[in-house]
């Protein structure tokens, strides 16, 4: 298998926590609500958003600011296990 990368390719600059609390989500199960109230009723979301490159690059940007700003108060999360089935070792 063969793996490339993109030349030349910087990240979306980083916006201000406001801005990024008040993205709205398009998608999902929270479809309609910010990542401000999502973080606020279930910051375990932000985390899986913040780690999923498949979505909105400007989503995936603003959850990791409000991610870092949740380690950076403490508030803990569950860790979310993944539900693929796990490979037997034979």
């Amino acid at each position: 298998m063969r793996r490339g990368q993109v030349h030349q390719w910087t990240p979306p600059p980083e916006v201000p926590l406001g801005e990024a609390q008040a993205v709205e989500l398009g998608f999902g199960k929270f479809h309609g609500h910010t990542l401000g109230q999502v973080a606020d009723f279930e910051p375990s979301y932000i985390d899986w958003l913040s780690s999923t490159p498949g979505h909105d690059p400007d989503v995936v940007a603003a959850a990791r600011v409000i991610r870092r700003r949740l380690d950076e108060l403490g508030i803990r999360r569950p860790v979310r296990i993944s539900r693929r089935p796990m490979m037997s070792p034979d």
